[in-house]
């Protein structure tokens, strides 16, 4: 009996399953890349980062080696089809997943790339009815010292200002290494400070 070819005619529910089938593994490729995407916000560290990009391609190399033993017998062609779309669908999920939620804020060791010029601060405004007792409880808990790209904190009603100081700027400008790790440590500051639920906004913006 040849392997790609039925003997004789094809039953209704072979039909059947070969149209479901492939839907359904594709939509399950597709919940498969948003689980590894989400894996993403709840790792510390961009060291652990790489071991869920890594099962994500060993799940699509895997499903492709399956898919294509399953494209050899006309009974299961189909069902490799679909395990083939579903290791492709996944690693596609999961690029895009990891990219909406850098837009997002949502993954805390990669902070989102920003420029830096001279003279700027990062500015925290409170959400409204956020007490002082509040604004101290933040102040002591997550800034008791500066960072040291700060030199000073200026203290407004429901609202903080970082002043990033002109010589760590300065040593930014002295390689394209210094420069990006400034930013990306600032930016991480950012991000840390946006999601605080006693915190509305988080901004950079140039010092008056």
């Amino acid at each position: 009996m040849p392997l790609l070819e039925p003997a004789s005619g094809v039953s209704q529910s072979q039909r059947r399953f070969d149209r479901i089938a492939p839907t359904v593994l594709a939509l399950a490729g597709i919940a498969l890349g948003c689980f590894f995407a989400t894996q993403l916000t709840h790792i510390p560290s961009g060291y652990v980062a790489p071991y869920t990009t890594v099962s994500v391609v060993a799940s699509t190399v895997l499903l492709g080696l399956l898919g294509a033993i399953l494209l050899l017998h006309w009974r299961t062609h189909r069902l490799g089809v679909g395990l083939i779309v579903a290791g492709l669908l996944t690693l596609a999920t999961y690029e895009l997943g990891w990219r909406v939620l850098l837009k997002l804020d949502r993954i805390p060791w990669l902070p989102p790339a920003i420029h830096l010029v001279s003279g700027q601060r990062v500015v925290i405004r409170f959400k409204s009815g956020t007490t002082e007792q509040q604004v101290e409880s933040l102040v002591s808990s997550k800034l008791p010292f500066l960072p040291y790209w700060s030199d000073s904190l200026e203290r407004e009603p429901m609202e903080l200002a970082l002043n990033i100081s002109d010589s760590a700027y300065r040593r930014g400008e002295t390689s394209p290494r210094r420069s990006r790790m400034l930013a990306d440590d600032v930016s991480a500051f950012m991000v840390l400070m946006r999601r605080d639920p006693r915190v509305s906004s988080v901004e950079l913006q140039s010092q008056h």
